[in-house]
């Protein structure tokens, strides 16, 4: 799972960093689940649906196979700030910036 890394903290502000390591890691995780399920789910189903079963659990599976290698590719790191003076969550990737100030911000899930 991802692993917040405590960067900065103080009265005024807090910075939190987690790494693209942990999300390569955990699109990993997912991927080698997503191909033994449909892997063994297709194997048993094709005796009884026949080739319906690679297309209806085969392929999908193979979808979220390239979905997982997808987000292997994209991960990057993060890092979130929580302003106090400025009283806004900041979240940064790369070149990308995400500000919002504290009333919108109801739940930060990662």
């Amino acid at each position: 799972m991802a692993h917040l890394e405590l960067v900065e903290e103080g009265e005024d502000r807090l910075v939190f960093r987690m790494r693209a390591l942990h999300m390569i890691g955990q699109m990993a995780l997912c991927i080698c689940v997503c191909v033994s399920v449909s892997f063994s789910l297709t194997y048993v189903m094709r005796h009884y649906i026949g080739v319906f079963a690679f297309v209806l659990i085969a392929f999908p599976g193979l979808v979220c196979v390239a979905c997982g290698f997808i987000g292997c590719l994209n991960a990057r790191e993060f890092t979130f700030t929580f302003d106090r003076p400025l009283a806004e969550f900041a979240a940064a990737a790369k070149g990308a910036r995400f500000v919002r100030p504290f009333r919108e911000v109801v739940l930060v899930h990662i």
